[in-house]
């Protein structure tokens, strides 16, 4: 019977450069880029704000995580939530209940068949009895 090496550690990044992977390497190569630009075509007052904002993000996005990931992955889909805004408007129909999806796509109704439920009248006095009688009994 043969046997298999059966892959761990598969949501890992693969190290590149010690411990960094090749997003963190790429990530620093990028920012160091850019804050070199700021050093040589601005003036020194405006490159030194510039380099310690650049430099801050870099780091940031570089080596933060929030709730185990890493930052870089949380900047696209928190630029989509701010960019692209939702905005759910619901109408109530004449026979009964809908669901309008987002605006800019097509007004699509959607009904919602919801079930009659009969309410039955509970009397307190005689519920409060039974249970008393249960208690006692235990």
């Amino acid at each position: 019977m043969q046997s298999f090496q059966v892959p761990q550690y598969i949501e890992e990044e693969s190290r590149l450069v010690g411990s960094l992977t090749f997003s963190q390497v790429l990530i620093l190569v990028i920012g160091g880029g850019l804050t070199y630009l700021a050093y040589t075509l601005l003036a020194a007052w405006i490159s030194l704000a510039v380099i310690i904002l650049l430099g801050s993000i870099t780091v940031i996005m570089a080596f933060v995580q929030v709730d185990g990931m890493p930052t870089y992955k949380l900047v696209m889909p928190l630029i989509r939530h701010l960019w692209l805004p939702r905005t759910y408007i619901w109408r109530k129909p004449i026979g009964g209940s809908s669901i309008l999806k987002e605006e800019g796509i097509k007004d699509q109704t959607i009904t919602l068949k919801t079930p009659i439920v009969q309410k039955k009248k509970v009397d307190i006095a005689k519920l409060t009895k039974t249970l008393n009688k249960e208690r006692i009994n235990n």
